[in-house]
């Protein structure tokens, strides 16, 4: 049960300023929660809840830690001066008043996750265009450059052409000048000087005339050439012979009828064939870029619970380990086999992700937060796949393993009345699997519930005093749960006040027996039963954990403190010395306390060995 804290307030025109002193209370378990007319402030074990007199400025209001206190401004919405900070009213209107502030609290908290969520798309929605308008000028600029290669290459050819079409009307110009001369001087010549013009000419024409044959047969292009040889060699002769001029003029006709000829066998077109192409499908719908490949990467790692969600991305590109929810929930299958329990619940939280009425992936993840000592969370988790149950009403064995699972998480809370009603309806569950276990943890629950219930009564008549009565009602929770810390540590603490040094010693040395024993057996391998777990975190505090620091460091040091009242000095040292190395070093408060506590007992040694 909390206790309610104190603090002392001042005010100004503007401010109202509280100062909340920890008591030993670690930062990290300190909440603080503020609406416009209440606040709360919780530190464990201590619960303080304000309503405020008039309404403040919670947006503007701050807190801080100076030398063990915790420092909360508030800036009121008007200035003016308080007669009080706390609101004065009957019941009803303060509960009514506070209802309204914690629903108006909880809408702003909503519109600014909302906004906050509007804000982000739209933050990524215009990082996508800058990256699209940088991509599109690139593309541009890219396109720019191959239009002026493109022209300038035009430019060359165009004037390679023009140069080529020159140089060949040329040479036909002087060809034909040259073959209509000779066509004139042929009749009016005589035999004996054609007969010697042959002679004088016979190599140079049989050469000419191979020559254009051949290269006539393959080009136009190379017979303008050939011809050009015979214009350079012109100078060479004066006249060409006029048989060799008619051979020339049979050449080319002949090559002219074979062109034109249809018997001439052309092969057919080439058939067309459809090609398909198919690229493997991209998460960014942006093209993929060297330079973006790592910038990528590491995007998904960072955001791969929201990918599918995520109305930027391309919902065909993601992998199978981020689309398949079967895959996913065998994944973690696996992963709680091998005993990666956190590993285990990102792949159900996954699966959950792409199929949210996947059961089995929320039950399984359920299992695994009672593995991690996250209690609420498997809580949480169990009711959800309850409602889906109640739904389908088909399926009793699931039901009960998670009935089953929500018990074992309220246990661990210390919930043990919650448990035990879970333990009750899974019982009476009938399935195919047998409930001698089922029956037996039920008897345990029961039982353990028996005792958590007589030691609330003993920590209330503890609380009031009556030392006496606690006493006796802590040794009826012991005889029933031997392993309750927590009893036999408030069972010490009643048998110190009355005076009973022994007891009190007993007491504390079976709380360090039963802490040391727990992480011994842990450190075995010899606690990872789901059975152990599900009743050795509620009855005695897990290893090495914050709670299993502090009840080892005060049973040492009450321990101590009894055995100086003993006159047992060099043990009650040894043992608060050893506390002092449990606390944690956050915890000024508690040390600072040990450390006067040994300089207290280490002056009462030295008196008591000067005494005569």
């Amino acid at each position: 049960m909390p206790v309610t804290g104190v603090y002392t307030w001042t005010q100004t025109d503007c401010t109202v300023e509280l100062s909340i002193p920890l008591k030993g209370a670690s930062l990290k378990t300190v909440d603080v929660y503020l609406a416009d007319t209440f606040l709360k402030v919780n530190y464990h074990p201590f619960l303080l809840e304000i309503d405020l007199h008039r309404r403040v400025n919670n947006s503007r209001s701050t807190a801080l830690s100076k030398n063990g206190h915790l420092v909360i401004v508030l800036m009121k919405m008007h200035k003016e001066q308080w007669e009080s900070i706390e609101f004065v009213g009957d019941e009803d209107a303060v509960k009514k008043r506070r209802s309204d502030a914690i629903a108006k609290h909880t809408a702003e908290m909503k519109e600014l996750h909302e906004k906050a969520k509007e804000k982000k798309v739209e933050e990524g929605r215009m990082v996508l265009r800058r990256q699209m308008d940088l991509e599109q000028a690139e593309r541009h600029h890219i396109d720019m450059a191959k239009e002026k290669e493109k022209r300038d290459a035009e430019a060359e050819l165009y004037a390679a052409f023009e140069g080529s079409e020159n140089g060949g009307v040329k040479s036909i110009t002087s060809v034909t000048t040259l073959v209509g001369e000779e066509d004139h001087a042929i009749p009016g010549a005589t035999t004996q000087q054609a007969t010697k013009n042959s002679k004088q000419n016979d190599d140079f024409s049989e050469q000419s005339l191979g020559g254009t044959n051949e290269v006539s047969s393959k080009s136009n292009a190379t017979t303008f050439s050939s011809i050009t040889c015979i214009d350079e060699c012109e100078p060479q002769s004066e006249k060409i012979n006029a048989e060799n001029n008619i051979r020339l003029k049979i050449a080319q006709s002949s090559e002219l009828k074979k062109i034109d000829d249809p018997t001439i066998n052309i092969n057919a077109p080439r058939s067309a064939v459809k090609a398909t192409f198919k690229y493997t499908p991209r998460l960014f719908k942006t093209p993929s870029r060297e330079s973006t490949i790592s910038q990528e990467e590491m995007f998904v790692i960072k955001n791969r619970p929201f990918l599918k969600t995520n109305l930027l991305l391309n919902k065909d590109g993601l992998d199978i380990s981020d689309a398949d929810p079967l895959w996913l929930k065998t994944k973690g299958d696996e992963f709680y086999c091998c005993g990666d329990f956190l590993s285990a619940v990102h792949a159900y939280s996954s699966a959950l992700a792409c199929d949210k009425s996947m059961a089995q992936a929320l039950s399984n993840r359920a299992a695994c937060y009672i593995h991690l000592g996250e209690p609420l969370l498997c809580i949480k988790d169990c009711t959800q796949v309850l409602k889906w149950c109640d739904d389908s009403e088909n399926d009793d064995e699931l039901r009960k393993k998670i009935l089953v699972r929500r018990g074992a998480a309220s246990c661990q809370l210390g919930d043990y009345g919650g448990c035990l009603k879970d333990y009750e309806v899974a019982t009476n569950i009938k399935s195919l699997s047998t409930n001698i276990e089922l029956r037996n943890d039920l008897l345990a629950v029961r039982q353990i519930a028996q005792a958590d219930a007589l030691k609330r009564e003993a920590d209330e008549l503890l609380s009031q005093g009556n030392n006496e009565e606690a006493l006796v009602l802590y040794n009826k929770t012991v005889d029933a749960v031997p392993t309750f810390v927590r009893a036999l540590s408030n069972r010490g603490i009643c048998s110190m006040t009355i005076g009973n040094m022994s007891d009190c010693i007993g007491d504390c040395s079976t709380i360090i027996g039963l802490l040391n024993e727990s992480r011994r057996e842990a450190q075995n391998g010899e606690l990872n039963s789901f059975r152990s777990q599900q009743f050795g975190f509620n009855l005695i505090p897990s290893k090495n954990s914050e709670e299993w620091r502090l009840c080892l460091a005060k049973a040492l040091s009450r321990r101590g403190i009894a055995k100086a009242q003993l006159h047992e000095f060099e043990g009650a040292l040894k043992d608060l010395r050893e506390g002092l190395n449990h606390v944690n070093t956050e915890n000024c408060k508690d040390r600072e306390d040990l450390e006067k506590d040994i300089c207290a007992i280490q002056k009462m040694a030295q008196d008591h060995v000067t005494e005569p």
